[in-house]
C-alpha cells in the first residue's frame, strides 16, 4: 500500500483518517468530538512511520475515546 493510495487505514481496531500536507513538519494526532481519529502528516511521511506513530499513541487515543464515552 503506497502513501498516495490511502486517505485512511486501520491500526489496532482504530480507523484513522490521514491528512497529508506539504506544509507540515511533524505528525500530529487528534480525536475529534465525533470520536474520529485524525492524523495530520507531512507529505514525506511513510505509511509504516504513521502506523508506528499510531501504535505509540494508542494509550492516549484510547484515553480520549473513553473520556468521550463517559462525557457523552
Amino acid at each position: 500500500m503506497s502513501r498516495e493510495d490511502i486517505e485512511g487505514f486501520t491500526v489496532d481496531h482504530l480507523q484513522v483518517q490521514v491528512h497529508w500536507s506539504s506544509r507540515r513538519k511533524t505528525v500530529a494526532v487528534t480525536v475529534n468530538r465525533r470520536g474520529e481519529v485524525l492524523v495530520a502528516a507531512p507529505d514525506s511521511t511513510g505509511v509504516e512511520a504513521l502506523e508506528s506513530f499510531i501504535h505509540e499513541k494508542r494509550y492516549w487515543i484510547y484515553t480520549k475515546l473513553a473520556r468521550r464515552e463517559v462525557l457523552g
